[in-house]
């Protein structure tokens, strides 16, 4: 599950026609930040001056330290609220100047868990002048960053460059490192996987190393996040319950997904989920597909829209369970019937239709995949220059590359083979080891071994009943047999 980020972005103004190029500097730690700040102005009109005024906002509980420009330190300075109004010192008639502002911020930074920290910025910008910057943050593990701009991570530090005002997200702290997550708290598995068949499926990486995550008990997770669930993505680190036991590695694909898609969805301003949850389902179950093969305790992934499968973790207790299908087909078939369109905008904060749009999703991911498409193709053609905010719009993105009904028939007889056809389909699991550089991700596809202790579809119910048939049938001939001597 992802949650929505709502963004307040901050404006500047400055008194005279001219653009400039705004450069940011800041030290990130737990309980402070400095931020220094160089605002160059380039006069455009009734040039050139020896005077120029600025108004800027600064963040709440800053401090100023000093403001420079290019004669020396400003004294002609003041601030109501936020707003910070800046007169520069008399000198020569200038085509440019150059403002230094350096502030430090005493307002302390989010605890997420366990020393996962947080910290929010927001920075002012001019609307179409560059700007950018870096942050520097000691034990750096990801970040997050606003439309329009671009990011890289190295040595602990986030550089970013875009146009405009600029909202940034960093998450930092020490916590158990593995090849791909930094986990705060406890975890279950061979986490690996969670993140390779991730990247295998969907040809995506993060600029980062690799994913914080927050693995807390229900009792924490629960008074965090919402309660149905049982992980988040937000802005760079996830939150995951720690007691799921065998599930725990395919919800965190699930999560790890929602962080892939966090940077090629960033132009979606919609509040609808579908393609991030279809996909994030999906991964899911492809990493149940191959963990479930490997070990009969995990859960092998249920039907969309179908039937509840039998599942026999352990032949020999001669007990099974079954793994109900997520998604009732005949709701399916009368969404269809009735011309509904309520998943363009669904998400999984619409709790009357969350079960059916989380199934729905998956299904439009699976169909497309069972008629031969590679996810990592959808991604490709994703070339979306603008952001988009009405859900037709985006529906109208997605629908140029994949079915966005799929099983839409009006027969009854063609919609159910439709679905049967998608759930009897072998889905082919890929994995990946990261590179940095999508077009040089090796992508290969993994065996998957049939699975021994699986239900129905397995091959040692089959095998079981085979057996015991022939037991039947020898023990009637050998009836036959003595009865006849």
């Amino acid at each position: 599950m992802k949650k929505l980020l709502t963004i307040l972005f901050l404006l500047v103004f400055f008194s005279l026609t001219a653009s400039a190029d705004i450069y940011h500097e800041a030290h990130v730690a737990p309980d402070y930040m400095q931020l220094n700040t160089s605002i160059g102005l380039e006069c455009e009109s009734n040039c050139p001056v020896n005077r120029w005024t600025l108004t800027w906002q600064v963040p709440e509980t800053a401090e100023i330290v000093s403001i420079e420009d290019s004669v020396g330190e400003i004294e002609d300075y003041s601030i109501n609220g936020r707003n910070l109004q800046i007169t520069t010192n008399t000198g020569p008639k200038r085509m440019n100047e150059t403002i230094r502002i350096v502030m430090n911020i005493s307002k302390d930074s989010e605890e997420i868990y366990n020393g996962l920290y947080k910290r929010e910025i927001s920075l002012p910008g001019f609307e179409g002048d560059e700007s950018r910057g870096v942050l520097k943050v000691d034990n750096l593990i990801s970040g997050w960053k606003s439309y329009g701009f671009d990011t890289s991570y190295a040595n602990n530090t986030m550089k970013f460059r875009g146009e405009g005002p600029a909202s940034l997200r960093v998450k930092f702290g020490e916590g158990e490192k593995t090849q791909y997550y930094e986990f705060f708290g406890d975890y279950t598995g061979n986490t690996s996987q969670a993140y390779e068949i991730s990247i295998g499926t969907i040809g995506v990486e993060q600029e980062f190393d690799g994913f914080p995550v927050a693995s807390m008990p229900d009792e924490v997770y629960d008074t965090r996040a919402n309660s149905w669930s049982a992980g988040e993505y937000i802005g760079g680190s996830m939150m995951i319950r720690s007691d799921l036991g065998d599930n725990y590695v395919p919800i965190l694909a699930h999560e790890t997904v929602h962080g892939l898609n966090d940077r090629e969805l960033n132009w979606d301003r919609t509040s609808s989920a579908y393609f991030d949850e279809g996909t994030s389902e999906y991964v899911e179950a492809q990493v149940r597909k191959k963990l479930s093969a490997e070990n009969s305790d995990v859960r092998p992934p249920g039907e969309i829209f179908g039937e509840d499968i039998r599942w026999d973790p352990d032949p020999r207790d001669n007990t099974y369970s079954l793994v109900p299908s997520r998604g009732d087909r005949d709701e399916l078939w009368n969404y269809y019937r009735n011309d509904r369109e309520f998943m363009k905008e669904w998400s999984s904060r619409m709790a009357e239709h969350r079960s059916f749009g989380y199934a729905y999703s998956e299904l439009v991911i699976r169909n497309y995949v069972a008629e031969g498409g590679r996810l990592s193709d959808v991604y490709r053609g994703l070339k979306v220059s603008n952001k988009v905010t009405d859900p037709d719009v985006k529906w109208g993105v997605f629908s140029s590359q994949m079915d966005m009904t799929p099983c839409k028939y009006e027969s009854r007889e063609r919609f159910d083979s439709c679905l049967d056809r998608i759930n009897e389909y072998d889905y082919p699991v890929y994995s990946a080891k990261p590179t940095r550089q999508k077009e040089n991700l090796t992508v290969e596809r993994l065996e998957i071994p049939e699975n021994r202790f699986r239900g129905e579809t397995g091959m040692v119910d089959s095998l079981k009943y085979d057996i015991q048939g022939l037991v039947d049938y020898f023990r009637e001939l050998l009836k036959t047999v003595f009865s006849s001597i």
